[in-house]
């Protein structure tokens, strides 16, 4: 099982990723150093979980991360 560390680094990651592949969104919001296991997706990877929330973020104009 990865660390907490690890999880919150591959969330941001994926986060970051997911924000910047919607055109015309501009700079991804600060992201928590902290990831609650409730924000995953089930039967996606952390990465792929980040990922998710920051193309729906950012398609809705979210700041929020």
């Amino acid at each position: 099982m990865e660390s907490t560390q690890a999880n919150s680094d591959a969330y941001a990651s994926g986060y970051r990723d997911g924000w910047k592949s919607v055109p015309g969104s501009g700079t991804p919001p600060p992201v928590p150093g902290y990831v609650n296991p409730h924000f995953l997706i089930e039967g996606k990877s952390v990465y792929e979980s980040g990922y998710e929330h920051g193309r729906t973020a950012a398609a809705e104009g979210r700041t929020d991360a």
